[in-house]
């Protein structure tokens, strides 16, 4: 559950979760991050114990470069939301009968995304010390069964945290419009922050990424 409240964890469903006007809809949202993080943690894990891999050290630049990368592509599209509704609530303000704001439901690219962007935070990040920790148990079984504990904690922590998140959203939804606006462009330049942040060491590096591919190869 701890695991799910780093930051880049948080900074990613805030940009999603943003959007939702209702508690009941924005839940599902950190239940499919975490679905979508334990799902790659546990196959990535059992693959490592079963087979006695090693991750080399010069990958996880790689896996911080896409989710450095994804915290900004999410933060921009946050912030295209936040103009978004900004025209939505001018139209209403003009003709009463429009509704402003983003839709509270899920639809099939909604619900997928959120599991995708767990599927990649569960790459990279603070994720390998539960790989590390499975490893030292030995068992094949026993560990994938850690990992799974470790999954199941994840989602329910996420979960949490995301109907804590929401709730400002979904209430300044009818009563306070205009600052829900800010707030939503504020969760949005954050994540670009926070992704630039991720991004910055690793850009930095030079040869890491042909590093990381003759790891691979070899």
């Amino acid at each position: 559950m701890r695991h799910a409240a780093d930051a880049d964890h948080i900074a990613a469903v805030s940009t999603i979760v943003s959007r939702q006007r209702s508690l009941r809809r924005a839940a599902p949202v950190g239940a499919l991050w975490g679905m979508g993080h334990t799902l790659t943690v546990t196959l990535v894990g059992a693959f490592v114990l079963g087979f006695a891999l090693t991750i080399p050290p010069r990958i996880g630049p790689a896996l911080e470069l896409a989710v450095g990368l994804m915290l900004v592509v999410l933060g921009t599209f946050a912030l295209a939301g936040c103009r978004d509704e900004a025209k939505a609530w001018r139209a209403s303000s003009m003709h009463p009968g429009a509704h402003a704001g983003g839709r509270s439901g899920l639809n099939l690219w909604q619900g997928l995304r959120p599991l995708l962007i767990g599927v990649v935070h569960g790459l990279a990040g603070s994720a390998a010390i539960a790989l590390v920790v499975a490893g030292r148990i030995g068992d094949v079984f026993e560990g994938v069964g850690y990992l799974l504990l470790f999954g199941a904690g994840t989602v329910a922590g996420m979960t949490i945290l995301t109907v804590l998140i929401a709730m400002p959203f979904a209430y300044f939804a009818e009563a306070h419009p205009r600052l829900r606006r800010w707030l939503i462009g504020g969760c949005g330049l954050l994540s670009i922050g926070l992704g630039l942040y991720l991004l910055w060491p690793v850009s930095g590096g030079g040869n890491w990424l042909g590093a990381a591919l003759a790891d691979l190869a070899r």
